[in-house]
């Protein structure tokens, strides 16, 4: 495969590390774009065509939801991975789980990370 023809994957987490692995996971075989913020993410998005989102659930200024929720203002189709440090059961309820594609906990490995998003990307 040509690399104009990877799909678009946009990392979102304020921590510089995780942004990081995740593009050094994913960069043989997507195009990753990544966000250290909500509102750098919203840009990206309104300038980028992305196939397919991580979200941090906890970060300052605006957390995973409150990015999910601009980003259904304008595009209720885009599919989304959250990564978070916290455990599932502590947010469960929340409509940004309910609604992803699938929940890695930090630290995850390569191999979690690699089969999620292709199996997620080969049905996109």
């Amino acid at each position: 495969m040509n690399k104009k023809d990877f799909k678009n994957i946009l990392a979102v987490d304020d921590d510089p590390s995780v942004l990081e692995v995740i593009k050094n996971i994913l960069e043989s075989s997507y195009h990753v774009f990544t966000a250290p913020k909500g509102y750098d993410a919203l840009r990206i998005i309104h300038n980028r065509s992305i196939d397919l989102l991580t979200i941090d659930f906890m970060m300052p200024e605006m957390t995973g939801l409150d990015l999910l929720k601009e980003l259904r203002k304008f595009n209720q189709k885009l599919p989304y991975i959250v990564i978070s440090g916290y455990a599932p059961s502590e947010f469960m309820n929340n409509e940004l789980l309910q609604n992803s594609k699938g929940f890695l906990l930090k630290p995850f490995s390569v191999q979690e990370l690699r089969i999620l998003v292709d199996k997620i990307m080969a049905k996109e």
